[in-house]
């Protein structure tokens, strides 16, 4: 698993109250439905940096830069 997902992983489980052990709620989710869900909330963030438009500016890029700093920092 990408070290950035694990970590996001393990802060999710230690915000649910009442988790005594993080390492022991980790087991019970599949690495390869954590890996996968948080590939497609990066996708998706990805997706909506591409689409933002301006229709007053026709020479407006989409944010670009945000889209490859948000894939640097899940690699």
């Amino acid at each position: 698993m990408n070290k950035k997902i694990e970590e996001l992983c393990l802060r999710a489980i230690l915000d649910v109250d009442g988790i005594d052990n993080p390492d022991t709620q980790m087991m019970f989710i599949p690495d390869c439905f954590r890996d996968r869900f948080a590939r497609l909330i990066i996708d998706q963030c990805i997706h909506i940096c591409l689409e933002q438009r301006d229709p007053q500016n026709l020479n407006y890029k989409p944010s670009l830069k945000f889209a490859d700093e948000i894939r640097r920092y899940f690699e």
